[in-house]
């Protein structure tokens, strides 16, 4: 387990970082600093983490910051905060900066393109420039990264195998990519107005973008070479992801499926790229995700090469790179935390399962020496104690918005769980399980009564079979209806309710950790 900090926590690419991080099962974090927020909740500028964490923005303490962190991320503009980030790179602190601060090695550049002198004099020690895919090595080594920028991203990742190969043999990069609405930040300006942008697309900086230097900065290292591009970025009317269009003139070289194939050689060890052999890289199939999808295309007739290249900006582009810098640098598994969690989700329902069924058989035993209140009791106690060392650790507080809501749900969970104790004390563990169990066929029937969610006609037959099953389970073995049958019947109703009240306290930002807690 580490410490992160983020230094610039209230804008669109740090709530990225944030949703990443709190999902990171390596990771804390420690300090969310904002210098106009200070004191505020982090879900106040960033709404969508409602429920999953209780953090407060900081002011910015340097000496707090590095006596706190192993890692700590800059979010700032370009040219700002320069002489800070090398005073906290001065402290021996792992850093990943965000900005284009020290990004490139001429300090020239920065006056020419961005419109600031950089003097970074003082500094003691280097940046590591941070595509995992080219400089893995270096970065695991490394203690302070550059992260890379969104376009330079999807372009040195796009021409990187030919140039490593055909570097002699290529001319006339042409590049032009286009960026959803979120590249303009989320803060209001024209550039990223809904009047100006919906239903229209635009290049902007035609051969004048700063992103400009670091592409060829980074193409020319590859190649070995000065490579000099035209690049020319647009603006659509999509939020998050970059497409990028690359041609070039590469004289003999392979076809279509050879440079496919040269591609998914170069890149077998970068779990993040994705090579295309069907239809052409799209930007839905890598938004919210940290890939960078790839085609590649010859042209028989001309004999030019396109690549095509789709990234998520925020992403891949930007708050997804740099977790996975961070996990290099901190020995962790490349993708942790970065891959989609689906799978993990099944996992862990299967596991609860598991548990719960270990449970029953502890109770069954339980209940021949103390009454199910009792068992109850104990095991709410024992729960909410675990429940609370959690929560101080991430600093979530347990109090709740909805008490009401939690008062129902705490009650409905609670006598759920006597009946189904009681239940187990009275029949086989196995009906009662499953009597209890039937609280999904509940659930679906309070959701339409209560959250207005719709059942279509499958959903509807499935509840009618769900009803039959539970009965030809139980009723061959029993012969007919007992109070332990109704208890543990019970249990499943009241199972239901419960569930239907989780879903409304979830959607009105209620943390997991107090829904449990009133449990």
């Amino acid at each position: 387990m580490i410490k992160v900090s983020i230094i610039g926590g209230a804008g669109l690419v740090a709530g990225r970082l944030l949703k990443i991080l709190l999902s990171h099962k390596k990771v804390r974090i420690v300090h969310v600093v904002s210098d106009s927020s200070p004191g505020t909740r982090v879900t106040a500028a960033h709404p969508f983490l409602a429920g999953e964490t209780g953090l407060l923005f900081d002011a910015y303490d340097r000496d707090t910051i590095v006596k706190d962190s192993d890692v700590i991320f800059i979010i700032k503009g370009h040219g700002d905060f320069i002489s800070e980030t090398i005073e906290l790179a001065n402290k021996k602190v792992k850093i990943i900066d965000f900005g284009a601060n020290f990004r490139l090695t001429s300090p020239a550049l920065y006056d020419e393109w961005y419109g600031f002198k950089r003097d970074a004099s003082g500094l003691k020690g280097e940046f590591i420039y941070g595509i995992p895919e080219l400089y893995y090595r270096d970065i695991k080594k490394a203690r302070l990264v550059a992260n890379p920028g969104c376009y330079p991203t999807s372009v040195i990742l796009a021409l990187a195998p030919l140039l490593n190969k055909y570097q002699r043999d290529i001319r006339s990069i042409t590049i032009n990519s286009t960026s959803g609405i979120s590249g303009a930040g989320n803060q209001p300006k024209q550039s990223n107005l809904a009047m100006n942008v919906l239903e229209n697309c635009l290049p902007y900086r035609i051969f004048t973008h700063q992103h400009t230097p670091e592409i060829e900065q980074e193409l020319s290292r590859i190649s070995g070479k000065k490579e000099t591009v035209v690049f020319i970025p647009n603006l659509a009317p999509f939020k998050y992801g970059i497409l990028s269009n690359i041609y070039l003139e590469l004289k003999g070289g392979p076809d279509s499926a050879g440079l496919t194939a040269l591609y998914r050689n170069f890149y077998a060890k970068s779990p993040f790229v994705r090579i295309s052999e069907g239809p052409a890289p799209e930007v839905k199939n890598v938004a919210g995700t940290n890939y960078c999808d790839l085609g590649l295309y010859r042209d028989k007739r001309t004999g030019r090469v396109l690549i095509v290249s789709a990234i998520d900006n925020a992403i891949k582009g930007a708050a997804g790179q740099a977790v996975q810098n961070m996990n290099l640098m901190a020995g962790f598994p490349e993708d942790e935390g970065l891959r989609l969690t689906h799978m993990r989700g099944y996992l862990l329902f299967i596991l609860s399962a598991v548990n719960f069924s270990i449970m029953g058989t502890f109770v069954k035993f339980a209940s021949r020496h103390m009454p199910s209140s009792a068992v109850v009791f104990w095991r709410g106690l024992l729960g909410f104690l675990l429940l609370l060392v959690f929560a101080m650790a991430r600093k979530i507080p347990l109090a709740g918005k909805n008490r009401k809501l939690l008062f129902l749900r705490s009650l409905a969970g609670a006598s759920a769980m006597l009946f189904f104790f009681y239940s187990i004390s009275q029949i086989s563990l196995a009906n009662a399980t499953v009597l209890c169990y039937s609280y999904p066929i509940f659930a679906a029937v309070f959701s339409a009564i209560f959250l207005r969610e719709k059942i279509r006609l499958p959903g509807i037959l499935s509840v009618l079979l769900s009803f039959a099953g539970i009965y030809l389970i139980i009723k061959p073995e029993i012969g007919g209806i007992d109070i332990g049958e109704l208890a543990g019947m019970a249990s499943g109703v009241l199972s239901g309710v419960a569930v239907t009240t989780l879903r409304k306290l979830k959607s009105a930002g209620e943390s997991s950790f107090t829904i449990v807690a009133y449990f």
